[in-house]
């Protein structure tokens, strides 16, 4: 498309005629094929539009037009017509009898009808009519057998027409968000479909024929109440490390009809906080254990039952108690999931409690944006309430259950709190969907298994013992567990499959273990992480002296999985190769974490700028410096920053978690400078785009005062400012 910077809408309307009128005898004058009039706040069309015969693409997106003209019929030639963001209500049948029109937007305008018509625009090969007011499609759909992509999301439609069959080309079909409440049997005669979302509608039943879309890479139910699925068994997405197919939903769909389905009631219940909190403490008085007041810390993560008496019957909540030393916050994302509920406990200092609570629920709405949340503000006894805006921190972060004070020692606020995870577990969809009957007993024999870890044959085999014979099932299921914390597989990566983990506990554990070396080497005196390397050798050191206090149980962790956790880091991005063979990693969160001398003034080179965010995620960083290990090869490295260099352009990156920001400044010129710049930038955003629900702000430096990229572009586009 082209486009031109947006022009004034509160213009007069003489004003917005005129200048299309000016930009229509331009394109006349000059013999181009396109006009654009976006964007000028037009209620009507100028008649010299519809002289220009041989136009070829005609875009009038973002005007306050609320019809069309008959006259359109006059452009013979057009082949692209924008006219999304307008206000328009009725179309003309001339519109859809133009021959050569290959692509029509309508999306986000007052459409509630599409006029019938005898003929159609047989070229046409994207049409877009999402947004808008309508409740049913015409029947001539069905004929426009060259289309290849329709979108008609987000209007009031109950069902899609049988005639859409006949879209013998279709090749991506979206209508999300609407009212559909059964789907037409003809649906599977579109066997070119390679992308079908009909989230968040009505559907309450998936017909056979989704069986017939051999095509489909990308498939999306989630959001249909009816169907009772959760929706990991929903969705297909060539982004799987399982490949599934449409008729793997449809034989799971029927697993769960009749007496063949029950709900899961199981959740996950994830507390998190700042070390010392007494997380563990609270945990153990909700199950109704006593308090020890000589509670030793949690090294990693602990796992429990917790049994919540909701209003339609008991739940139980699989409780992941995380250790909360800052060193551990790098793994934290992958076990914050969405579908979980999260109890967030404070410690009693007011002055880091609100500190705390914004660090926390940031990071929790970044890997689970809906997700419920409960506060506790433990050892509360004995003192006055807390000065906390609650009030605040629910319209940043919520939804936020609510929040109770608690002392484990005197059993304040122990059973309000537990009534509030009632409250939050009474809310949540996912435990309540429909599995197959058959694969609780596979959940229940694999969660009773004494080891650690199985291989995947070994668990193909449970499932087989248990009924569920078909590979497709097994993935399935497997997919599931994996989601819910039951027992975890790493199939989207070939060299992980092969291990199935029974406890995450057990995989946690020897992370963190890892990830606190230069904490277990201050304590045993021993250099057990030279460098920040890592070899099978040395995790063989590390395991030693983290079972000598207590972190794990070496015998655990035999030889051959040693290996098997090296990947998963590498998986994970907290470490990569440093030798061909893959032998030797670096582990960024093990680095110094003095800071070199000379970085503060190399961040004030002539290229610079940050990202601003509300938290930085323990893990950015590491990341950035796994992507980007070549360029960072003899230069500094350190645990919240490095240096990199490129030919003879040279930058350093630097996390502030203080102002929440990471600084990058660069230094050099030409091709070089401009490359480096590039790769930074490119490298960021790959990892900004694994965080769902992170907002962050490009800021550039003008005179010294720190500006939005965004607002300096909106500035140079106006002439005023550097």
């Amino acid at each position: 498309m082209f486009s031109r910077p947006p022009e004034n809408k509160n213009s007069s309307p003489h004003d917005s005629l005129a200048r299309a009128e000016e930009l229509i005898s331009e394109a006349r004058e000059s013999g181009r094929s396109f006009v654009d009039l976006s964007n000028l706040g037009l209620d009507e069309l100028p008649e010299s539009l519809w002289t220009l015969e041989e136009l070829r693409l005609l875009e009038l997106q973002g005007n306050r037009l609320s019809s069309i003209p008959s006259e359109v019929a006059n452009l013979t030639h057009l082949e692209v017509l924008e006219l999304s963001q307008n206000n328009i209500t009725s179309l003309p049948p001339e519109l859809f009898q133009l021959r050569s029109l290959q692509s029509l937007f309508l999306q986000s305008n007052a459409l509630e009808k599409l006029p019938e018509s005898d003929k159609c625009p047989i070229s046409l090969v994207k049409f877009d009519i999402s947004n808008n007011k309508l409740s049913e499609l015409p029947s001539w759909l069905g004929s426009l057998s060259q289309l290849l992509f329709f979108y008609c999301n987000s209007n009031h439609l109950e069902f899609l027409p049988d005639s859409i069959g006949g879209l013998s080309n279709l090749q991506q079909l979206s209508a999300s968000r609407n009212k559909i409440k059964v789907l037409p049997e003809s649906i599977g005669h579109l066997k070119k479909l390679r992308s079908l979302d009909l989230s968040n509608n009505l559907l309450d039943t998936i017909p056979d024929e989704f069986s017939d879309l051999a095509q489909l890479s990308y498939l999306n139910l989630a959001g249909n109440a009816g169907l009772g699925l959760p929706s990991e068994l929903l969705t297909i997405s060539s982004q799987d490390g399982v490949r599934r197919k449409p008729s793997d939903l449809v034989r799971a769909f029927k697993k769960t009809r009749g007496g063949s389905g029950a709900q899961l009631r199981e959740l996950k219940l994830l507390v998190v906080g700042r070390g010392g909190a007494g997380k563990t403490s609270l945990v153990r008085r909700l199950n109704g254990e006593s308090f020890d007041r000589d509670e030793q810390e949690t090294h990693g993560i602990t796992i429990r039952n917790l049994k919540l008496e909701c209003d339609d019957g008991p739940m139980i909540a699989r409780v992941w108690d995380f250790g909360g030393q800052v060193i551990l916050h790098a793994m934290h994302e992958f076990f914050l999931t969405a579908r979980s509920l999260y109890l967030l406990v404070l410690t009693e200092r007011e002055d880091l409690a609100f500190r705390d609570a914004q660090y926390w629920l940031q990071l929790i709405r970044v890997y689970a944006p809906d997700a419920p949340i409960v506060i506790a503000l433990n050892k509360s006894a004995g003192r006055p309430d807390w000065d906390i805006d609650f009030n605040l921190l629910n319209r940043n972060f919520g939804p936020v259950i609510g929040w109770g004070l608690t002392d484990c020692e005197t059993d304040l606020g122990i059973e309000d709190l537990k009534n509030l995870l009632v409250q939050a577990a009474n809310q949540m969809p996912e435990p309540r969907k429909l599995f197959p009957k058959q694969w609780f007993s596979i959940k229940d024999a694999i969660s009773s298994m004494p080891q650690a870890f199985m291989d995947f044959d070994e668990f193909r085999g449970v499932c087989a013992q248990h009924g569920e014979t078909e590979v497709e099932g097994q993935n399935d299921l497997s997919s599931w567990l994996h989601d819910l914390g039951i027992a975890l597989n790493y199939g989207r990566d070939p060299r992980l499959r092969d291990t199935t983990v029974l406890r995450p506990d057990w995989l946690a554990n020897g992370i963190y273990a890892i990830l606190r070396t230069n904490d277990l080497s201050r304590r045993s005196g021993k250099n057990l992480g030279i460098n920040a390397t890592l070899s099978e050798e040395s995790i063989s050191h590390i395991y030693e002296v983290a079972d000598s206090f207590g972190m794990l149980e070496l015998a655990e962790y035999p030889q051959d999985k040693r290996a098997f956790i090296m990947k998963l880091m590498g998986l994970f991005k907290l470490a990569f190769p440093i030798d061909p063979n893959s032998v030797k990693l670096l582990v960024p969160s093990l680095l110094g974490s003095n800071e070199p001398e000379g970085v503060e003034d190399s961040l004030k080179a002539p290229v610079r700028w940050r990202y601003a965010m509300k938290v930085v995620p323990a893990a950015l960083l590491p990341k950035f410096i796994v992507r980007t290990f070549a360029l960072s090869e003899g230069c500094l490295r350190w645990r919240r920053g490095c240096t990199l260099r490129f030919g003879e352009a040279t930058a350093t990156v630097r996390v502030n978690s203080d102002d929440n920001v990471v600084d990058v400044g660069i230094a050099g010129e030409g091709d070089d400078l401009n490359d480096l710049k590039k790769m930074i930038r490119g490298t960021f955003e790959e990892v900004f785009d694994e965080y769902k629900g992170i907002h962050v702000e490009c800021q550039v430096s003008v005179e010294d005062n720190w500006v939005t990229e965004a607002l300096l572009m909106k500035l140079s586009r106006s002439n005023f400012g550097a």
